[in-house]
């Protein structure tokens, strides 16, 4: 298997927490926001982000991850 590093493409490990700093002090300042930025939740979550009276909640999946806990869509098979 491979994956090919490139600018926001999170090669390592998927960020499975549903608690991200960043994003809690982001909603300070945007309550009630719809959806928060990839430059604060960091490309390797693997969840939607939003504001919600000032806090951040995580969201559904958006991305599948492996067992292994990588993002199955940047890493294909290598023949």
């Amino acid at each position: 298997m491979a994956c090919w590093v490139g600018a926001n493409l999170p090669c390592g490990k998927a960020n499975t927490s549903k608690d991200l700093p960043a994003a809690s002090r982001w909603c300070e300042t945007h309550a009630n926001s719809d959806s928060i930025p990839l430059y604060v939740t960091g490309h390797d979550s693997i969840y939607s982000w939003r504001c919600a009276e000032g806090k951040a909640e995580a969201g559904a999946p958006v991305s599948n991850i492996d067992a292994r806990g990588f993002f199955r869509r940047y890493w294909k098979i290598v023949k």
